[in-house]
């Protein structure tokens, strides 16, 4: 009888290396691995100035009421728990105040985020060939998350959402795993970390920290298993998460009296019409379709495919409500729900979707590529098919999402986000046509859809680098203007009928919106010998006919800047005059708070 010849550990690693499913997984590494790269490419804009603003005052301070109450330009800001501020706070100190250690936080976390999806999606599987069906559903579920065009546009920011989405994304795998573990002791330990990383996801962002429980929990009661519910120790574990941030809150309010006042206004004002960022209820809609593709349209697999192949699985009592398939549709449907409902929106809040989205666009993918053909073909759609259909999908919705909502056609900008769907899918759709030419099927499909995937995930960073280019900020060459007109390494600038977020950053000083219809009582006295004014005419000559402090005639013209690279806009500059010529010598020069 001829001996059975088995392979070479070395030859094993080379065949694990060069399948399809390993290039995947390389493409994903690399894909990744652009998080950190692009960090630092384009200056910081929008939300993100207001919080490297804040996480660079605290980084320049040692005072532990102020890292425990952060300040933005000059006054607190208690608008979100302080640990979003603290790891950027800390990168500044180390790295210096750039734009790379503002977003290096949120980077990680990104990466963070993808390597938890890989994790979660390869334990959601069952049945015969189990490895080699995990690590594909893994690598699916990365490819899918790291394509996904809000992750790109989002996750790299220096801001709340990537945190707060990894840490919401550890709430339910740990939630999973002290639910389904077979080892008491494990169950312990997940049931603690879950808690534990309930009590971060507090810190960086409230109450909205208090739904991945909710999922978790809601999930367990759907599939009518008190057993995991009592492992996941309630009682004890949610009392001891809160207990962090409400001792913060209540340190804070010691010396801090309204911030009871700001907190309320954060956490009911976004269920009434007057919140801030408020938008219809159909808002989320479109951004659904579009920023979560592939995984929107590779989910179409799920809607094709018989219970029957869920079954020779060996899922759970035959019950895909207690699988993972179930957490990751609670973790999608209530969220998606709480976030229409209320008032205020942002594009970002999805971001926490895009996980479980991902893997169960790979878990029926996975089905897809072992079951569904060799069952009934009725119910194996292709998945590069899917994804045409999808990127159809995907840039309709983002097109007359725009157009209802802005009132017009998409700009520039939105154009080019609806074109990377759509090459994505041409792209896709040509490695499926030239992988039909393998010979045998099974090594056809899992090459066409490597590709497809791959070459999805590889154009991530090529839509987040499209993305950054267009949304470009001021905020840099303005700071420079200001230090070569006054000659100063930190000079204070105000801002007079526009405003620049995150220039406070790049000047090292408060710099920020002039309004004087604030009261003077909450206006804070500034120094006068490194102060500039940038001014639209328009707004100057309105100004001026405030009767506060003579300010008009305290200031004088310094010539027009053209900011770059913004547009045609011309603002005029002014500084302080010398005192000996200023009509009125009371005291020092009193300059609104900038807002």
């Amino acid at each position: 009888m001829t001996p059975t010849l088995r392979p070479t550990t070395a030859s094993a690693i080379r065949a694990g290396l060069f399948s399809p499913t390993g290039l995947l997984f390389a493409v994903c590494a690399a894909s990744a691995i652009c998080f950190v790269l692009q960090a630092g490419f384009a200056p910081l804009r929008g939300s993100e100035g207001r919080y490297a603003e804040v996480a660079r005052t605290l980084a320049e301070s040692n005072d532990p009421a102020r890292w425990l109450a952060p300040q933005w330009r000059g006054q607190v800001h208690l608008t979100k728990p302080p640990l979003a501020y603290w790891p950027q706070a800390v990168a500044i100190r180390v790295l210096g105040p750039t734009e790379f250690a503002v977003r290096l936080p949120s980077a990680l976390a990104s990466i963070a985020l993808v390597i938890m999806t890989s994790a979660w999606a390869g334990m959601a599987l069952a049945g015969p060939r189990i490895r080699r069906r995990r690590a594909r559903c893994a690598a699916a579920a990365a490819a899918c998350l790291l394509a996904t065009p809000l992750l790109q546009a989002v996750g790299r920011l220096g801001i709340t959402d990537a945190p707060f989405a990894a840490c919401w994304t550890a709430v339910l795998l740990a939630g999973h795993a002290a639910a389904r573990a077979t080892n008491p002791r494990t169950r312990r330990r997940a049931a603690m970390a879950m808690w534990a990383c309930v009590a971060l996801a507090t810190l960086i962002k409230g109450h909205a920290g208090l739904l991945p429980p909710a999922i978790v929990i809601g999930w367990l009661a759907w599939a009518r298993d008190r057993t995991a519910l009592k492992r996941l120790r309630i009682a004890v574990g949610l009392p001891l998460s809160l207990a962090p941030v409400l001792l913060w809150a209540a340190a804070v309010a010691s010396f801090e009296p309204g911030a009871w006042d700001v907190w309320t206004g954060q956490t009911l004002g976004r269920l009434t019409d007057n919140a801030d960022h408020a938008q219809p209820w159909w808002f989320f809609f479109p951004i659904a379709m579009a920023g979560l593709f592939p995984a929107t349209a590779l989910i179409q697999v799920a809607f094709r495919t018989g219970r029957r192949q869920a079954r020779l699985e060996g899922f759970l009592q035959n019950d895909v409500r207690a699988t993972v398939q179930g957490l990751c549709a609670w973790a999608i449907v209530l969220p998606f729900l709480v976030f229409s409902l209320q008032s205020g929106k942002l594009m970002s809040y999805l971001l926490p979707i895009a996980p479980p989205a991902a893997i169960l666009a790979a878990v029926w993918v996975e089905r897809w590529l072992d079951f569904a053909p060799s069952i009934d073909r009725r119910f194996a759609p292709s998945p590069t098919a899917c994804l045409m259909i999808g990127a159809i999908v995907a840039v309709a919705t983002l097109v007359l999402g725009a157009r209802f909502y802005f009132g017009q056609w998409p700009d520039t900008a939105t154009a080019l986000a609806a074109a990377i769907p759509a090459a994505l899918a041409i792209v896709a759709v040509g490695l499926h046509l030239s992988a039909e030419r393998a010979p045998n099927p099974t090594t056809r499909r899992r090459w066409a859809l490597a590709s497809a995937l791959g070459t999805v995930a590889l154009l991530g960073p090529a839509f987040a680098a499209v993305e950054t280019h267009i949304y470009r900020s001021p905020a840099p060459a303005l700071a420079e203007h200001a230090k070569q007109t006054l000659g100063m390494e930190r000079p204070q600038v105000g801002l007079v009928g526009f405003d620049v977020p995150g220039l406070g950053f790049y000047t090292g000083a408060t710099a920020g919106r002039v309004d004087p219809r604030f009261p003077r009582e909450q206006w804070q006295a500034m120094r006068k010998d490194n102060l500039v004014l940038y001014a639209e005419p328009s707004a100057w000559q309105d100004f001026n006919q405030q009767p506060f402090n003579l300010l008009h005639r305290r200031y004088q013209p310094l010539g027009q800047y053209k900011p770059q690279p913004t547009g045609d806009t011309a603002y005029d500059l002014y500084r302080p005059r010398p005192r000996s010529l200023q009509p009125d010598r009371q005291g020092e020069l009193d300059l609104p708070v900038p807002r």
